[in-house]
């Protein structure tokens, strides 16, 4: 990557420039910039299932919801409802 260029710009310096200003402006808003999230890297295997059983109990309690599965590490749900249950609240 030394002596690589993109339109006339050399990549290696490129990367660090745009990596150094990146943290600039995290600091600046107080961001730390090793986790991406919340519990990113200090998540244990037992809070992740927890989170998880929680995010498909929500779910599971509202009326006409018959299965729920919480995927993408807890970003995605997919539920399946009832079709009788949902034409009735929709209709009532």
């Amino acid at each position: 990557m030394r002596f690589r260029s993109s339109y006339g710009q050399n990549v290696l310096g490129h990367l660090l420039e745009s990596a150094h200003l990146a943290g600039m402006m995290a600091a600046e808003l107080g961001v730390d910039p090793e986790g991406g999230r919340p519990g990113a890297r200090k998540e244990s295997l037992e809070l992740y299932v927890r989170r998880l059983a929680r995010l498909e109990e929500t779910a599971r309690s509202h009326d006409g919801v018959a299965e729920v599965y919480a995927m993408q590490a807890g970003r995605e749900a997919r539920v399946t409802v009832v079709r009788e249950s949902r034409a009735t609240a929709v209709a009532g």
